[in-house]
């Protein structure tokens, strides 16, 4: 699935939000996404997600601002979101900008995800993770959170959960850092600093 404005063939699509998942051409999103702004559960499969840019104040994702996801197979290719506001508490990713409790992520194609979080929690399928990622694999990721200390990672910017058979390739990432308060960065997961994560047969490679 591709989205087109009025007129345009091109499949490039500038879309703005507002916190109820309307379209809000001023830009004062505040829960965005490009299927859903929120849900409280979403159980997506065999859907793509091409050629989009979006943006919005917090809780920003390609496909679902927040919710609890459940998703499979799914291909995001091209996709541009940027954070408006610094926010304290934020979330910014290519698919989800934040998940709920009992989300899971199996089977993900991403390649040329690029993200401008001015908040924390940004990573190139989700800002944060609760429950399972498997089978993910994204290419040409860039995040860059230059605005708030920040937690980066190529997959997930914070996991709580598990992460599993997955690849991250040609990754640059930055978070942050100022007066002694440092970002977190990694090359699949900025921060894990929960009790039970689990992390096994995840590759990366940096730009």
């Amino acid at each position: 699935m591709k989205y087109y404005s009025e007129g345009d063939t091109t499949g490039n699509y500038l879309v703005h939000f507002d916190e109820c998942g309307f379209i809000n051409e001023n830009g004062t999103a505040g829960i965005s996404g490009g299927f859903f702004g929120g849900a409280v559960t979403a159980n997506v499969t065999n859907s793509s997600v091409e050629d989009l840019e979006i943006s919005g104040n917090e809780h920003i994702g390609g496909l679902m601002g927040v919710g609890i996801i459940n998703a499979k197979t799914i291909t995001l290719d091209n996709i541009t979101a940027t954070g408006k506001v610094v926010f304290s508490y934020s979330g910014v990713g290519g698919l989800i900008g934040i998940t709920d409790s009992g989300s899971s992520i199996d089977g993900v194609t991403a390649n040329k995800i690029t993200l401008y979080p001015k908040g924390n929690l940004a990573g190139g399928i989700t800002g944060t993770m609760k429950g399972n990622i498997t089978n993910v694999n994204i290419s040409n990721v860039e995040i860059i959170a230059d605005k708030c200390q920040s937690e980066v990672g190529g997959i997930v910017g914070e996991l709580e959960g598990t992460l599993t058979n997955s690849s991250v390739d040609k990754a640059n990432l930055y978070a942050y850092s100022s007066n002694g308060n440092y970002g977190d960065v990694g090359g699949a997961v900025g921060c894990a600093a929960f009790t039970g994560n689990n992390i096994d047969n995840v590759e990366v490679t940096l730009l």
